[in-house]
């Protein structure tokens, strides 16, 4: 259609753009018809997290849990708010309403208040301890954290392809019965082709304290310090870090990791959490206060089990990582906290003077046509009335596939 005008927002990937990633999908090999045929145009405007604006429309980013970067968007106009959520796995293995990983309450802050939440909910609970590092939830997750987050309505999203109708209907049926259960007020719906439905609020977005989703920052060359990981573990995150341009710094203990800090200060430390003569805990409060960086990122090496029930992860570490390690998710996941520690360090220096941030606005020369919003969902009306068209593919109801 050559006068359609469409603009795609998404992170960009490891080692390529958004455009590049597109253009693999439609090489001659795979489907006749390349991304250079189509007579469209086409712009592409890689995001961060953060926040920007279209018109009147607010919409905010965070980073999911998945084997690539990937970020969710939280969409505000008129009143109401709608959460797209998809590949995501939780943080930790959660079960039941507890949510220890901070990674998992950051989560449901995010979707805090939404009118209509669209999750990934590709597994069932049987399912997923074969799937675990594959980077997608289950749908008893995605209807806990709609819960907690005093979501409205939820939208079983990402089905797996395997699943057939009949199997989808069961999940939404599973779904139900735990928001009955827990006595919640959540309306469920398992996502389906040309489903349709109108979203209302009424509460204003508020300008959000964070930075602007548009302005990149490149983490190549930043320094990440490895504290007593095995030599297995050691080899496999050199070679995640190397692929990123990253500097990697190992130390086998405390004493060699303070030496190393000192002397080459890290932009952010994995640790273990058992380190002989010593816990990754007090080593990660002694480089902060040695660095004077309070702040400094800190992902703690763990297992599972360090988590029994009941028991919330909370500080020093930012975040955790559960053996064994999945490098995709870890490589992710290391980029995410390396873009938020440069964010702040440039909101440091803006509050010093330094330079202004950037507004969140998209640049002058971007002027959206249409209203669909890189492919997320297709608003048929922005206003008091959300109108959101969910797309789907396949299935004789539509709904198989993701």
């Amino acid at each position: 259609m050559p006068d359609t005008e469409l603009n795609v927002f998404a992170p960009a990937g490891l080692q390529r753009t958004v455009e590049d990633a597109l253009t693999g999908q439609m090489q001659y090999s795979y489907f006749r018809v390349t991304l250079r045929d189509l007579r469209s145009r086409i712009h592409f405007t890689e995001l961060e997290e953060g926040f920007l604006r279209l018109g009147d429309t607010m919409i905010e980013t965070q980073y999911l849990n998945h084997t690539a970067p990937t970020i969710s968007f939280r969409i505000s106009s008129g009143g109401a708010t709608v959460a797209y959520v998809t590949d995501h796995e939780p943080f930790w293995n959660s079960s039941g309403s507890q949510f220890k990983h901070p990674g998992d309450q950051r989560h449901i802050a995010f979707l805090n208040g939404a009118d209509l939440v669209i999750h990934d909910a590709q597994y069932s609970l049987e399912e997923y301890p074969s799937k675990i590092g594959w980077g997608h939830s289950t749908v008893d997750y995605a209807t806990e954290v709609a819960m907690a987050a005093g979501v409205k309505q939820l939208v079983l999203f990402h089905h797996d392809p395997l699943h057939d109708d009949a199997e989808i209907a069961r999940m939404e049926g599973v779904a139900r019965h735990l928001v009955k259960e827990r006595g919640a007020v959540l309306d469920v719906v398992a996502a389906a082709e040309g489903l349709t439905l109108e979203v209302q609020g009424t509460r204003q977005a508020q300008l959000p304290d964070e930075a602007s989703a548009l302005r990149r920052r490149s983490i190549v060359g930043e320094r990440v310090l490895v504290v007593g990981a095995t030599d297995a573990e050691v080899a496999m995150i050199g070679q995640v870090m190397a692929e990123d341009g990253l500097v990697f710094l190992a130390a086998p203990d405390q004493q060699t990791a303070l030496i190393q800090a000192s002397e080459v200060p890290p932009s952010l430390m994995i640790v273990n959490k058992e380190l002989p003569q010593g816990d990754g805990v007090g080593l990660i409060r002694q480089i902060r206060t040695k660095l004077g960086r309070p702040n400094l990122p800190a992902l703690m090496l763990t297992d599972e089990s360090d988590a029994p029930s009941g028991r919330v992860l909370i500080g020093p570490a930012d975040d955790y990582l559960a053996r064994p390690i999945v490098s995709p998710m870890l490589r992710a996941r290391v980029r995410a906290w390396l873009t938020r520690a440069l964010t702040a360090f440039d909101e440091q220096r803006a509050d010093a003077g330094v330079h202004g941030e950037a507004s969140g606005e998209p640049p002058a020369s971007f002027e959206p046509v249409g209203k669909t919003l890189g492919g997320l969902c297709q608003p048929a009306r922005l206003g008091a009335t959300l109108s959101i068209v969910i797309p789907g593919s396949g299935g004789a109801a539509g709904r198989e596939g993701g």
